[in-house]
């Protein structure tokens, strides 16, 4: 027995294709998981998933694969142990303990098209940059800190640059 079906146009739903990144692409992400992982090689590592939260690739997820630990090629731990550090910095954190630690902080994220080379995973994230509201975790304002908390109450809240989401520093439900 065959099954001939013809897809309608009402059988897509808007959105939910990947679509491709352009190289050098400057995108806000929010990770919404990560996990810490092994195999029985001994290879450890840091799998991380994303949301891009606004703009033209909006809703879109991002994977990475961090490794941490692999002792048949310490390359991939050299260069593992360096994004890692990247995005840290980027995040503002000092190092990571936890998995749960990077889930809802927002980061900008650079991608790369390697569809050359890996046509099922056409974009990967090249580098990691400090989001908007990650600079006071950094240190940069640190003058700017006390004038906003002389601020009357009644003043208006700047802007969210998230499209109505939830900014970092609220209790984010995931």
């Amino acid at each position: 027995m065959s099954i001939n079906y013809t897809p309608e146009e009402e059988d897509y739903q808007e959105g939910t294709e990947k679509r491709i990144i352009p190289d050098g692409t400057e995108v806000n992400l929010r990770f919404t998981d990560a996990k810490f992982i092994t195999n029985d090689r001994g290879w450890k590592g840091l799998k991380l998933s994303g949301i891009i939260t606004d703009g033209e690739f909006a809703n879109q997820f991002m994977d990475e694969m961090v490794t941490l630990e692999n002792p048949s090629n310490p390359t991939t731990v050299k260069y593992g142990r360096q994004t890692q550090a990247k995005l840290c910095k980027a995040l503002g954190l000092g190092g990571i303990t936890h998995e749960s630690q990077l889930l809802g902080l927002p980061v900008v994220a650079v991608i790369a098209d390697v569809r050359d080379k890996n046509p099922d995973f056409p974009n990967k994230i090249k580098a990691y940059k400090v989001h908007p509201h990650n600079v006071q975790a950094q240190g940069a304002p640190a003058q700017a800190a006390p004038a906003q908390q002389q601020a009357p109450p009644q003043q208006a809240a700047p802007a969210n640059p998230f499209g109505g989401q939830p900014a970092p520093a609220d209790n984010i439900p995931f």
